[in-house]
Parts: structure tokens; sequence; C-alpha cells
């Protein structure tokens, strides 16, 4: 095969760098995922000290070029937020993380996600507001890191991250499945699961049988109990309407079920169904 003429492989050299500029998409939703996890362990304790985003720049400038793959760390350190990103991997380090360990598995990442975007042309269809949660549902399980994820201020920033890797084609699924390894593998102990809550301990029965529970479950707080279960805030109040929906001869009624304190419980009951419903239509 001949060497391509500069016209010729202008198409190539810009799929690869697209392949690449995506594989540094995945880069940033893993590292979004990990700082998540880590705010909320230091919430109790408040957040350390960072040094300067220069500082950081030159101390991570070294790691990432080693344990990550030269065009992608090439990639990663080109960012015109670079520093702010090596900040990031600065406080990870602090948080206890063991970036040698952890800087080599979201390499894989990247390079799983540069290859499958090099490979695959067809773009996928955007998912709409809500679909993301569901599948954060479906891939990851109840506890810590699912809840930061979802309780994170960047994870608007997250979800346009995962819409447009999807839009090239990358398995979002896939590249959360092997997020949420690399995350809990490098906070270690850290992410030992928490004990049963009380509410947790309540909750198992019919309402709940095939539900997937967090340990730590708090009905206390209606607001992180749907967050707790992967309930998106547009999802909770569709499922509202349908119960004032269902209720419309009983107003009261439906009050005070959608301010009990199981609601976030029905909700997730809902979802499940719905989900069910509608995987029994596709086939």
């Amino acid at each position: 095969m001949g060497t391509p003429t500069p016209e010729e492989g202008e198409p190539f050299a810009a799929a690869a760098g697209e392949a690449v500029q995506t594989a540094v998409m995945a880069y940033r939703l893993v590292m979004a995922v990990a700082d998540a996890v880590r705010r909320q362990q230091q919430r109790q304790k408040g957040e350390e000290q960072l040094p300067p985003a220069e500082q950081a720049a030159t101390e991570a400038a070294t790691e990432v070029t080693k344990l990550l793959p030269p065009d992608i760390a090439t990639a990663v350190m080109g960012q015109a937020d670079w520093p702010q990103m090596a900040q990031q991997l600065v406080a990870l380090r602090k948080a206890g993380v063991d970036l040698q360990k952890f800087l080599p598995q979201v390499g894989e990442i990247a390079v799983m996600v540069r290859d499958e975007v090099a490979q695959n042309a067809a773009p996928a269809a955007r998912e709409g507001t809500g679909q993301w949660e569901r599948l954060l549902r479906e891939t990851l399980p109840a506890g810590p890191v699912r809840e930061a994820i979802l309780t994170s201020p960047t994870w608007p920033e997250m979800t346009q991250v995962m819409a447009r890797l999807k839009e090239r084609g990358v398995d979002v699924r896939e590249v959360l499945a092997a997020a949420y390894q690399a995350v809990t593998d490098g906070f270690g102990s850290a992410m030992a699961e928490p004990k049963m809550s009380r509410d947790a301990k309540r909750s198992y029965g019919p309402l709940t049988t095939g539900l997937d529970l967090p340990l730590d479950l708090d009905l206390s707080d209606s607001k992180r109990a749907l967050a707790q279960l992967a309930i998106a805030p547009e999802e909770s109040d569709r499922y509202g309407r349908w119960v004032r929906e269902a209720l419309k001869d009983h107003p009261r009624a439906a009050d005070q079920l959608l301010s009990h304190r199981q609601w976030p419980l029905l909700a997730a009951r809902m979802a499940q169904m719905e989900k069910e419903k509608s995987r029994c239509a596709s086939t």
C-alpha cells in the first residue's frame, strides 16, 4: 500500500485527531467521577488547599507523561484548562489515590474510547435529559460512588460529555463501568461499603424486591434518597403527575402519598416498571 498523498492523508489525520480528542473527553469524564468522590469524602473535613495551577501543572506533567499513552498525554496537557486539570490530579493524590495505579487505568479507558471512535463512524442519537440517571442506575451499583456522581456540582457537565461520547459511537456504559472500577481501586479502603442504615434495613420487603437499594439509604431527606436511587428530579415529577392523574378524585390522598417518607422507593419501583415496559416494547 502506498503512502497517502497529503490530500488523501488529511481525512486520516482528521479522524485520528477526532478519536484522540474524544479520548480526552473520556479522560475528563473519569476524572470528574473521581473528583466527585473526593469532594464528597472531604465534605466533612473541608477542602484541602491546592497548589497554584501552574505549580500543579508542573507537578502533574511528569506523571501524566509517564503513565498515559503519548498521544493522549499530549492532548490532555495541550488543553486550555490543563493547569486546572493538573490541580484535580494533585487533589486526588492528596486524597490518597495512588496515581501510579489510577492513571494507567484511566489511560486504558481513553485508549478504548480512542480506538472505538476510530472504528465507528456512525453517530449515536443524543439521549434526552433523565436518560443518564437511568443509565447510571443500570450500570453502577447503589452506593457512595453513584450518589457522589449524581450530587456533584459538575454532574450537568458530565452528562454533556457522555452525550458527546455517545454521538461518536462510544459505549458510555462500558466507560462508566471502567471508571467505577478505576475510582474504587484508586480510593481503596476509603471506598469501603457503609454500614446498613436503619432505613435500608426497614425498607426490604414487597415494595423493594428487585430494587438496587443503597446500604446507606436515607429516607429522611427525599432529595438525597432520590439521588441515591438514581431518580432524576424530572422523573420524580413525572411519576408524581401520574399519581395525581390516577388519584384525581382524591387529591388529598395524592398529596399524602407524594409527601410520604417512602415516596422515593415508590418512584424507584415506577422507574423499574417503566424500564421493563420499554424493554418489552423493543423486543
